[in-house]
Parts: structure tokens; C-alpha cells; sequence
């Protein structure tokens, strides 16, 4: 009896070390395969506004789009509802990825294009309009905070451009004043299995917002990417795939479900796969010589939580040609009225 126990256990074992490798092993492939690929997307949003105490708008907006927003939501009593169409372009490289969303339509006025372009180390957001340059040190996994643009913060790169989802913390990280540790969390538990969706859970509590909760669904049967994710705050969010499509022999969503839910505001987002094609030509880099830059690199972690504050430490220049290094930027700071001083040694 100890023996087919024993026996019993070591399949137990296997069976999870085995499934651990098989979606590690398939996130890692995938990955790769996608940083050589182009995806074009057709984006469908729909925004219900509720009550005119209950709006709830973004930090950096067109100055068009923003007096448009203040019209109405003076005029405005009751509900409002807000649609937009995006035509949604990523270049990924194994370098970088580049997002640019051309607006399609809008029921607001003064909307423009937008664009954020990723390196390993920062990302660069942009509207077509302003050609003002925003320089912020988040990553493809973190994403733009909440309160930059009108909907690529909620565009997730796990769906839309192939990123490792259990590295991503977009949205997740909008309600942390620091990095979360999402990853380590997911790597140390074991997954609940339903019908071969494996389903990964981590919960915690994040002063002042409260208890949060996340889950991943991954679908063995569609090469263990993901068919869900959800995260509640407060607000729920959620991604849901809605159908599959393959390349290259990879599962890929070919539309998808975004929603979002809270007292003042209910969105979806319906996401529909164009195509799919080689990155064959360079990514070109976004900024062209003598375009106005507003850096924000001198902040260690910029997100929704502390995006407002972070601006005090912005440095503006022109673009030459190349980015200033993390000591030129605190020389610009200290040259531009910042009190700190740069670490360099300056005669008395």
C-alpha cells in the first residue's frame, strides 16, 4: 500500500512539474516567435459615464479633447456614453515594440492618434497632434500608467502583443505605489485545473485601496496562452478571448473581451485580430531631431498611483539625437530649478 502511494505521489509530482515546464516552456516560445511579428488590431470601445459627480477623467489629454470633456460634462445631467475605433499597430522587435493607435473614430471631439514605443529600459508616449515627447521609465510588462492617453493603458501585451503574462503587471500595478511582485507570486503556487485551463490566483491587500484579487487562466488546449485575466480592486477588470486563430503554428486570440467596471464608469472593448506579418524592416525610434521631450527617467517607478507627483521631477530639452544620460538629466534638473543636486562633484 506505501508502495502505490508513493507511486500515486510521484505522479502527482510529475504531473505539475511537468505542467509547470510545459506553460513556461510555451510562454518562453511564444514570446520569441512574437518579437518578430507585426500585429494590427481593431479596437471598439464603449464608455458609459454615470452620474456628473462620478466622471472620472485622465491626467494628459489633447487640449482639444479636454475643453470637448469640459463642455459636456458641464451640459451633461444624466449618462453619457463615449465610443471609440482604433486601428491598433505593434512592432515588435526583440528590442523594442511599438504601439501606434490611429483613431478610426470618436464621439468626443479633439481625439487624436496615439503611440507609445517600448525599449527594455523606458517607453516614449506621443500624440500624433502634439508632437510633445513623454519619456517615462515603464517597460512593455508595466505598460503607461492610467491617466496617459485615452485606451492604450488598458491595451494588455499578453493578448495584444505576445508578452510573458505572468511578467506584465499592467493594470494590476495601478493601484501599487511600488513594483508588485506579481511574478514571484505566480511562479510559488500551484495551479487549480478545470477541464485544462489551468487557473492561477494571488490576493493580497494594498493600503489605502484595499483587498485585491488576480487570476490568470491559461487554456492547455490552445498551446497555454491565456484565456482570462482578471483583477478586482475595487473595480474589476477583465480579458476574456472570445475566439482563436492560429500562425506559424501558434494559438493567437482573434478577438477578444475587455471590461471595466466601477461606481462611475463602465467600459468594454472588443478587440478583433487584422493580421499578422513579419517585422521585417527596423523599428524606427519615434523622436525626430529638435522635438520637444518631457522626461520623466529621473523617477525610479512611475504609475497611476504616483503619476501626478512624479511630474515635479520632469526635465525638458530638445531632442539631438541621442537621450541624455541619467547624470546629464540631474544637471538639466538642477539647471532647471530642481533643488536636488546632481551626484557629480560641482566647484564651490
Amino acid at each position: 500500500m506505501a508502495k502505490v502511494l508513493a507511486w500515486l505521489c510521484g505522479i502527482v509530482i510529475l504531473g505539475a512539474t511537468v505542467g509547470h515546464a510545459s506553460w513556461e516552456q510555451a510562454f518562453s516560445d511564444y514570446e520569441k516567435w512574437a518579437q518578430r511579428k507585426t500585429f494590427e488590431w481593431v479596437i471598439e470601445t464603449e464608455d458609459k459615464w454615470k452620474e456628473k459627480e462620478g466622471w472620472e477623467f485622465l491626467h494628459h489629454r489633447p487640449p482639444s479633447a479636454v475643453e470637448s470633456e469640459s463642455k459636456w460634462k458641464e451640459e451633461e445631467k444624466g449618462n453619457r456614453l463615449v465610443r471609440h475605433r482604433w486601428l491598433l499597430t505593434i512592432q515588435n522587435s526583440a528590442e523594442v515594440s511599438y504601439w501606434q493607435a490611429k483613431l478610426l473614430y470618436s464621439s468626443l471631439e479633439g481625439m487624436t492618434d496615439e503611440n507609445v514605443f517600448y525599449n527594455k529600459d523606458f517607453c516614449i508616449f506621443y500624440y500624433n497632434k502634439d508632437r510633445e515627447y513623454h519619456i517615462l521609465p515603464c517597460t512593455l510588462y508595466e505598460g503607461i500608467p492610467n491617466g496617459i492617453g485615452v485606451d492604450l493603458p488598458r491595451l494588455h501585451p499578453a493578448f495584444l502583443a505576445g508578452a510573458h503574462p505572468f511578467r506584465c503587471t499592467n493594470i494590476v500595478n495601478w493601484i501599487f505605489d511600488k513594483k508588485p511582485p506579481i511574478f514571484e507570486r505566480l511562479k510559488g503556487i500551484s495551479p487549480r485545473i478545470e477541464n485544462n485551463i489551468y487557473i492561477f490566483s494571488v490576493s493580497g491587500y494594498q493600503h489605502p485601496r484595499g483587498n485585491w484579487a488576480l487570476e490568470w487562466a491559461l487554456d492547455a488546449f490552445h498551446g497555454y496562452r491565456p484565456l482570462r485575466f482578471s483583477f478586482v480592486c475595487g473595480p474589476r477588470f477583465e480579458y476574456r478571448v472570445l475566439r482563436w486563430t492560429q500562425a506559424d503554428g501558434y494559438w493567437v486570440p482573434a478577438e477578444m473581451l475587455y471590461t471595466e467596471t466601477n461606481p462611475s464608469r463602465q467600459t468594454s472593448m472588443r478587440i478583433k485580430l487584422i493580421r499578422i506579418y513579419p517585422t521585417n524592416e527596423p523599428v524606427a525610434f519615434p523622436i525626430p531631431k529638435g522635438g520637444t521631450v518631457v522626461d520623466l527617467r529621473l523617477n525610479d517607478y512611475v504609475n497611476s498611483s504616483n503619476f501626478s507627483s512624479s511630474l515635479k521631477n520632469q526635465v525638458g530639452y530638445l531632442y539631438i539625437g541621442h537621450l541624455p544620460t541619467k547624470e546629464e538629466l540631474k544637471r538639466l534638473a538642477y539647471q532647471q530649478g530642481n533643488l536636488v543636486p546632481p551626484e557629480t562633484s560641482r566647484q564651490r
